[in-house]
């Protein structure tokens, strides 16, 4: 199912439309694991009694952490790749309106990898040390819940994106025009 929003979206009019689809799907993948693990935990958490919760997640939360990270490595790798096959200049990025949502994807997503760093260096390891484990385990709810709202709001960035035409490849020659036209051509400059 999530290679049809590739096939008939941008990515599906991209050449090399192939590569194109594959990097969309990946994304998609990749992020479909991401947030649907948050959710995971967090259903995990709310679920469970207070006297389960820090042992169930102890379990949980390395193996996430593990999918996570992968999912994240594969996210950022396949958002580069098709950026750089849908913007034909880097002045794109800042210059277009689809550029500066990918920027505005980008800094959600960076900020959600923040709050994901601090789980898998210090609550991760947290969680199975006696005495460290229940606060591992509050803190590790506060910030896959912020987490969670961030990777959201980056699958927001993306509907606005799909809705956005990439630039045309013809945006990378602008300004290099071999002559001009208009009002000043055959005036004598003073």
């Amino acid at each position: 199912v999530l290679v049809l929003p590739g096939a008939v979206g941008h990515a599906g009019q991209t050449a090399p439309r192939g590569v194109a689809v594959l990097l969309d799907w990946l994304h998609l993948v990749s992020g479909s694991l991401w947030i649907g693990g948050l959710i995971g935990l967090l259903v995990v958490w709310a679920a469970l009694p207070a006297a389960k919760r820090v042992a169930s997640l102890a379990v949980c939360v390395p193996r996430f952490s593990n999918v996570a990270l992968v999912s994240v490595l594969v996210l950022l790798a396949t958002g580069v790749g098709a950026s750089a096959l849908h913007l034909p200049v880097l002045d794109a990025l800042w210059l277009t309106t689809y550029g500066k949502v990918i920027l505005i994807k980008a800094g959600i997503l960076l900020a959600a990898m923040l709050l994901a760093s601090v789980n898998l260096l210090k609550n991760k390891p947290g969680l199975s040390r006696p005495g460290v484990s229940e606060a591992s385990a509050r803190l590790l709810r506060t910030l896959v819940s912020v987490e969670a709202v961030l990777v959201t709001g980056a699958i927001l960035a993306a509907a606005v994106l799909s809705s956005v035409a990439p630039p045309p490849p013809a945006f990378a020659e602008e300004g290099s025009a071999l002559a001009r036209v208009g009002p000043e051509i055959g005036r004598a400059h003073v």
